[in-house]
């Protein structure tokens, strides 16, 4: 998928605002799915450092939170190349909502 350089740096701002991006952006459905696959993989996140504190894991939310950060990160730079990853499950419902 090539996209041009205005679009790719769309979908980083997409990937970088998530939830704010939803509210602005009501008919581009590839910016829609970058910015909801985003704020999915953060809230996770937070979903899932919630548990493990809970638990007493609290030591594991920080590799949570650096393996989501990389995964992100990743995300952002093919979304800027012009590819579009679909994370398992994650993506499935951004692309079924966006």
């Amino acid at each position: 998928m090539t996209n041009s350089n205005s679009s790719n740096t769309s979908a980083v701002v997409a990937y970088l605002l998530g939830p704010i991006y939803l509210l602005l952006e009501k008919k581009d459905k590839n910016l829609r799915f970058y910015a909801l696959q985003a704020t999915f993989l953060w809230l996770v996140v937070v979903a899932a450092n919630v548990i493990l504190n809970l638990v007493n894991f609290w030591a594991l939310t920080n590799i949570v939170g650096m393996v989501a950060f990389i995964v992100w990160l990743y995300l952002t730079f093919k979304a800027y190349q012009g590819e579009k990853i679909v994370l398992p499950v994650i993506g499935e419902y951004a692309q079924k909502y966006a």
